[in-house]
């Protein structure tokens, strides 16, 4: 009697810590990990796949659909932010140079990629991330119209629905991330992906962070 009731207690116990542990609120900072993890992983994500679609990023798998080649859904097993800039090595041409302008066209967000990622300097175990990405193209997408129209500086709104934790020595504690984040570029033709909708350990964040 006395180890049924034991265990009921420590089963009792443990759940009312998952509760707890799962509505911990995020700190500013937390969000600002979050959401930069979410575009740094978004933008190498693509820029590989466009650069050389046998290469994937370790612990990501794609979903690829046949008929437009386009990836429609993103899995995240322990993915260390750490091993994405050894697949972003620093060009070793000039800049204005052939070689140069024949990079561009084969990797026209290499560049871009590389430079978030000297940044923010992500180190082993800093950020973890686990969870699915959704990809939403705009009706007639394809991977050939898209690459197209991304070397004439018009590019298409990509939309990016996820469901996403994150760990590591960046962040308070553990984050949960629900949400929409829009791939799009402004007025000037500068790519972004701003957060659209999104909730952080059950708690509508202010996307204007």
């Amino acid at each position: 009697m006395v180890k049924k009731i034991t265990i009921a207690f420590f089963l009792m116990m443990s759940f009312i810590s998952s509760l707890t542990f799962a509505t911990t609120p995020a700190t500013t900072d937390d969000v600002l990990v979050a959401v930069g993890a979410i575009k740094d992983t978004a933008f190498s994500v693509s820029s590989l796949y466009i650069s050389d679609r046998d290469l994937a990023l370790d612990g990501i798998t794609l979903t690829v659909d046949s008929e437009t080649n386009l990836p429609q859904v993103v899995v995240l097993k322990d993915v260390d932010l750490s091993t994405f800039l050894p697949y972003f090595p620093l060009p070793s041409y000039e800049p204005n140079s052939l070689q140069a302008l024949l990079a561009q066209v084969q990797d026209p967000l290499g560049p871009l990629v590389r430079k978030r990622l000297v940044i923010h300097n992500w180190k082993k175990g800093e950020a973890i991330m686990n969870g699915v990405v959704m990809v939403q193209y705009q009706t007639g997408a394809t991977f050939s119209s898209m690459i197209s129209n991304a070397l004439y500086g018009m590019y298409p709104r990509v939309g990016l629905g996820l469901d996403i934790t994150i760990t590591g020595k960046r962040v308070s504690t553990p984050l949960t991330l629900d949400g929409v984040f829009l791939l799009s570029a402004d007025s000037n033709k500068v790519l972004d992906i701003t957060p659209i909708q999104l909730t952080i350990n059950g708690e509508e964040m202010d996307v204007s962070l």
